[in-house]
């Protein structure tokens, strides 16, 4: 799910014990269909998340590296 507000959130439909579990504290979920869940190897969050930031990290290097004490 994403966070519209303190008190709003969009949630995946097919979430059922989730929405249950997050409207007994009074949030509201505006449920809608996600089908390219699988194919974008994520939910809401990660498929509005910026992926184009500057970023002060190389990550790159750090993902390429063999060097397990990174």
């Amino acid at each position: 799910f994403f966070t519209i507000n303190s008190n709003t959130i969009v949630i995946e439909e097919r979430q059922t014990k989730m929405i249950k579990y997050i409207s007994h504290y009074g949030i509201e979920c505006i449920t809608h269909s996600n089908p390219y869940g699988r194919e974008s190897a994520g939910a809401f969050h990660c498929m509005t998340n910026d992926y184009y930031r500057e970023e002060s990290i190389d990550f790159k290097s750090i993902l390429e590296t063999t060097d397990n004490s990174k």
